[in-house]
């Protein structure tokens, strides 16, 4: 995967907006790493900076979730995208700077997210060792 182009282009990292709420829209910088399957993204608290596709339920294109629908009329929703997870961790909404780079992400994301899918236990034990 690391010869896509869309996986090329999160390889080298974007900085896209994290939306929480009408007044909470802040820069944040996202990467994926070398490894393939973990995602760093900047952070302000004391929350881990990466995350692991692994972890990743759905990507959700454009306005569907609650904030989109609410606080990024503004924005194309191509720009848009929801990354919802497994478990409680929180949605983690996003607007690139261009729909190109939407694309990108949105794209690479969901290769990233099959590869895993299709990986067998072994790999994945292999990737993310106890």
């Amino acid at each position: 995967l690391h010869d896509d182009e869309d996986v090329k282009f999160m390889l080298k990292g974007s900085k896209l907006k994290k939306v929480k709420s009408g007044t909470w829209k802040k820069n944040r910088w996202m990467k994926l790493q070398e490894d393939g399957l973990s995602i760093w993204c900047e952070s302000r608290n004391k929350a881990p900076p990466t995350f692991s596709v692994m972890d990743i339920r759905a990507i959700q294109e454009g306005h569907q979730s609650e904030v989109m629908k609410k606080h990024c009329n503004s924005f194309s929703a191509k720009q848009c995208f929801t990354i919802v997870f497994m478990g409680s961790r929180t949605t983690l909404d996003l607007v690139a700077t261009s729909e190109e780079e939407g694309r990108r992400w949105v794209q690479g994301l969901k290769k990233l997210i099959q590869r895993v899918e299709t990986m067998s236990q072994r790999e994945k034990i292999e990737q993310y060792p106890l």
